[in-house]
This record gives C-alpha cells, structure tokens and sequence, in this order.
C-alpha cells in the first residue's frame, strides 16, 4: 500500500505549524524567500534550510525502482 501524498491544505497548514515553531508566521518566511534579503522575522534555521541540497528523490524514480 502506497501512502497518500498530502493535499496543499494539510501542506499549508504544516508549513504554518513550523513558522509558529520557529516564532514567525509563513506570509514573512515566503516574503523573505521572495525577496532573497533577510528579514528579521525569519528564523536563520529557516534560513539555512533554503541552502541545503535537495535530496528529494522524484516520484518516478520511486515507481520504476519499487
């Protein structure tokens, strides 16, 4: 059984639970993210994770190999 991948709502709202976490909200993560200069209501661990690599493996290459 696959799991199901989850909807932009659950999404949102994970994204939201992490901002509130790290002592932000997500509109002044993505207005940072968008505006590339850094702002104090983002967290620098929030910061850090936009130059980490990506290791997320393409949903493709899951299938053909599973």
């Amino acid at each position: 059984m696959s799991a199901r991948r989850p909807s932009g709502v659950a999404l949102d709202a994970l994204a939201e639970r992490i901002c509130a976490a790290a002592g932000t909200d997500l509109a002044a993560v993505l207005a940072d993210l968008r505006d590339g200069t850094p702002a104090t209501a983002t967290p620098d661990a929030i910061r850090a994770g936009w130059a980490a690599p990506d290791t997320v493996i393409p949903e493709r290459a899951v299938e053909v190999s599973g």
